[in-house]
């Protein structure tokens, strides 16, 4: 039996009509379902006639009372905690804006954008190992010597930084398993790859080579270099002619043992993997593509990526192989 417009709509008005919020209590219509519904994503509820149940404000847990019994000055967000109500300053919106999905996602790209350009220019200074001892040797006096406190400070930032990228990923993925602790029953995918699938995990080895990177050349924790009478000597003793510390034995030492270089080589090519889609994901995040220049900044992420890669190899494997010595 077919059902007309004007009966399907003298059915559902009462129906809507039957939703009434107020700070007191929230009626909600009733319907049967059968007990895998909640559960199965192939079973779907009946609608029975509506039904009035009433939830009173000293049964909803602390964060929803909060927000039923907001002010009419404030609105609730739906990606992240209530709205302050105006006038409040820029603090208050700021940690609005930053608490939420969108806030911190822009947080995320920006932090990572620092990052990307950290390490090109970090790149970019340890190939001087090509121009000779003298050349790179003279680069890092000016970066500890001239810089003086500034190269700390430097240092101290872009450590805030990388803790920043970090900590907010791990904050953004909590949220999103909390928001779905069911699964999808299926889990194909249309655009994601395996680089976007490892984000994470990358990262994070990314994090913990950063800090086998600081122990190994910057306080020489993890391995010294043998001097030409049989002694043991730390990295940071080594000497040019000019008294500057040398940079260049530094690395010949450093990248003359092979499990080293093999730690090196593995946390490159992550670095590869993790760029490809991040240096791509800025640009999505921050409004700066559509679908004209999509594979127009998948190859810029590519590019930038392989760059990296490349110039960092380059160094590991010239000194492994002997080609500089």
């Amino acid at each position: 039996m077919s059902t007309t417009n004007s009966e399907v709509s003298a059915r559902i008005v009462p129906e809507l009509s039957a939703w009434r919020i107020s700070v007191e209590r929230i009626d909600f219509p009733t319907f049967n379902a059968s007990p895998r519904s909640k559960f199965h994503p192939h079973t779907r509820p009946s609608w029975s006639e509506p039904q009035q149940t009433t939830y009173h404000v000293s049964n909803y847990p602390p964060h929803l009372t909060a927000s039923v019994k907001m002010s009419s000055t404030s609105a609730i967000n739906p990606k992240g905690p209530s709205v302050s109500e105006a006038g409040k300053g820029a603090t208050a919106w700021a940690d609005t804006y930053l608490n939420t999905t969108v806030g911190q996602k822009v947080l995320v790209a920006l932090t990572g954008s620092g990052l990307v350009g950290f390490v090109l220019f970090h790149m970019i200074g340890n190939l001087k190992l090509f121009s000779g001892p003298e050349s790179i040797n003279a680069y890092a006096n000016f970066l500890k010597h001239d810089l003086g406190a500034l190269i700390w400070i430097a240092r101290a930032g872009l450590l805030g930084i990388f803790a920043l990228h970090l900590t907010l990923a791990l904050r953004l993925k909590y949220q999103t398993n909390a928001a779905r602790p069911i699964g999808y029953y299926y889990q194909r995918s249309a655009q994601a790859n395996p680089a976007s699938k490892t984000m994470l995990q990358t990262g994070l080895v990314i994090g913990a080579f950063v800090i086998f990177h600081l122990a190994h050349y910057t306080f020489a924790l993890v391995h010294d270099v043998t001097a030409l009478d049989g002694s043991t000597v730390n990295y940071l003793t080594l000497r040019d002619a000019k008294g500057h510390h040398d940079v260049y034995s530094m690395l010949i030492a450093g990248f003359s043992t092979w499990w080293i270089s093999a730690i090196y080589l593995i946390a490159n090519v992550l670095l590869f993997v993790h760029l490809s889609h991040g240096i791509p994901s800025v640009f999505q995040t921050l409004g700066l593509v559509n679908r004209r220049f999509t594979q127009v900044v998948k190859m810029i992420g590519y590019g930038i990526a392989g760059t990296v890669l490349i110039g960092n190899l380059a160094i590991v494997l010239a000194i492994w192989t002997g080609a500089v010595k």
